[in-house]
């Protein structure tokens, strides 16, 4: 939860949520949601990443281990949950989430046999979290406000509604020169 001085930590429902809004945003030609999914897609490329990173890290720290193999806990009856999304965002959301699972699993393997102190557990889980909670909270922002490119080329007051919410948009995402990787479905006319 939020509180005065902090926003809520978007988790991965809202942040599929939020994507739903922007994917639509992204059908109806509404240059700011292609925006939105670029940022989407540079968050979740770059916290995945990290993770692969910190398990990098964490490996070559387990690896100095000698005469010991570390199994990775597992629970005895995993929740499996059935996933509808709307979206291939909201999917590697998921897949990040899912691998960091495995990550925090294989680091609170490590405290438990004596290869990693408390602190040092803790700053694994936190840092490794921090890039994919940035990651979720990129969807903030958008506001599916109904403007389109063709209100962009123009100036007309959706246009400039949409400026003054959400900033200038990029010339290259308008045009259509840059765009996030997992759009192809949706269909971008390059005006003129």
């Amino acid at each position: 939860q939020g509180a005065a001085d902090r926003p809520p930590i978007t988790g991965l429902l809202g942040f599929a949520n939020l994507l739903r809004t922007i994917w639509h945003g992204a059908r109806a030609d509404d240059p700011y949601a292609d925006w939105w999914l670029v940022k989407v897609d540079q968050a979740l490329s770059l916290a995945s990443a990290h993770l692969d990173d910190a398990k990098a890290a964490l490996e070559e720290r387990l690896a100095t281990a000698e005469g010991m193999d570390v199994d990775t806990a597992a629970s005895v009856k995993p929740t499996r949950v059935k996933l509808q999304f709307a979206n291939p965002y909201a999917y590697r959301g998921a897949q990040l989430l899912a691998s960091y699972d495995g990550f925090a699993r294989r680091v609170l393997s490590a405290q438990y046999v004596g290869l990693l102190t408390r602190d040092e557990t803790e700053r694994c889980l936190h840092q490794a979290a921090k890039p994919i909670r940035r990651a979720f909270a990129s969807a903030l922002g958008y506001r599916f406000l109904g403007v389109t490119r063709e209100d962009v080329a123009q100036g007309t007051a959706k246009a400039d509604q949409a400026v003054d919410s959400m900033g200038t948009v990029p010339p290259e995402i308008i045009s259509g020169v840059v765009l996030a990787e997992h759009v192809g479905a949706v269909a971008i006319p390059v005006h003129q």
